[in-house]
């Protein structure tokens, strides 16, 4: 079926088409609309949207993580780490939630298994920057003291590539992607794409890493911060992927710029929003607002059957108001069935998960 056919049969342009078929009733998120700010810190994972068609779900994939701890120790105060001296989170707690609520938020198409767990305790092997400087535990406790971190901030990945051989470990099939979880000022991007043909995940690719013989991604966590910060981070990675996979269709085609559309950028036309702008924000990181919008959200849980006509009135109310579960209300929106259009998979989270797939 061509891209024209698909977006007919889902009722993309035809404004009548709707008008036959029922609207449909979906979660509300939690009860109330006042939810107390520790539940952005919870594990609690709601269940919104129906669970897939089992004729239509994807067979689940695993990817093989390396996850990198850098936690280094401070000989000069008794040899505790940058961890136990600021009073930050535990790294292995957040990774294996986050690993959780990715799985979740796939319906159990994404399952990440940590093939391997490094740990580095010493300053002498924290990520050089790109000029060469590398912080000493004095230098690093006066830039989180201060907030006056060193510039350029960000590091040499291919110099953090070879002090890990990731390349190689990619390339042997060892492991799929990096997670590195560390104190703030490692000087990393949130998501970064390496490999063969890599393109932006959440900034530009890191070039001459053809070695590894597949695209691989880095992403980059902070101890100084939540399970809500870690999907963020992760939704931005969906967010460049999904915005290359789409990029050959305009405007009219492109089911992503459809499915990003918010209300300050389509009044009357808003849909699930993105990242920093849920449907109803009216400006940026705006994920507690009681403005109540017309969305047409609702649609996306019946991809690719969409009527283009389930809008209803919409507000944080239906993630509780909480960062954490908006983003995870965001992600069970994502298309999730097996088939494909045009050259282009049903189920989305295929492009998120491998960039190979791309």
């Amino acid at each position: 079926m061509d891209r024209r056919s698909f977006l007919k049969l889902a009722g993309a342009a035809i404004p009548g088409l709707a008008a036959t078929r029922a609207l449909a009733r979906m979660p509300q998120g939690l009860a109330g609309s006042g939810a107390s700010s520790h539940l952005a810190q919870s594990t609690r994972r709601p269940n919104y949207g129906p669970n897939p068609d089992p004729a239509l779900r994807p067979a689940p994939v695993t990817r093989k993580l390396l996850v990198i701890v850098n936690n280094p120790r401070l000989p000069s105060y008794g040899n505790v780490t940058v961890r136990q001296f600021f009073g930050w989170n535990d790294p292995d707690w957040l990774v294996a939630n986050h690993i959780r609520d990715l799985r979740h938020a796939s319906f159990g198409y994404v399952n990440y298994m940590i093939a391997e767990r490094v740990l580095v305790d010493d300053f002498a092997r924290w990520p050089v920057k790109v000029d060469g400087f590398r912080y000493d535990e004095h230098s690093y406790i006066e830039t989180v003291r201060t907030r006056n971190r060193h510039l350029p901030w960000h590091i040499n990945h291919h110099a953090f590539f070879a002090d890990h051989n990731i390349l190689e470990r990619v390339r042997s099939g060892q492991v799929d992607e990096v997670w590195h979880i560390g104190p703030p000022y490692d000087g990393n991007w949130e998501a970064v794409m390496a490999g063969p043909g890599a393109s932006n995940s959440n900034a530009p690719p890191v070039g001459g890493t053809d070695h590894a013989g597949k695209r691989f991604v880095f992403m980059a966590y902070n101890l100084e911060r939540t399970l809500t910060e870690m999907l963020h981070s992760y939704g931005h990675r969906a967010e460049g992927h999904l915005n290359t996979v789409h990029s050959r269709f305009g405007d009219q085609d492109n089911l992503w710029k459809r499915f990003i559309r918010r209300e300050a950028s389509h009044p009357g036309q808003a849909e699930v929003g993105n990242i920093h702008f849920p449907p109803n924000a009216e400006r940026d990181y705006d994920r507690s607002s009681s403005r109540v919008v017309l969305s047409n959200a609702d649609d996306w849980y019946h991809f690719p059957f969409l009527t283009g006509n389930r809008f209803r009135p919409m507000s944080s109310s239906e993630w509780s108001g909480v960062a954490r579960l908006y983003y995870l209300w965001w992600m069970r929106h994502l298309p999730h069935v097996e088939g494909a259009c045009d050259g282009v998979a049903l189920n989305w989270w295929r492009y998120i998960v491998d960039p190979n797939t791309i």
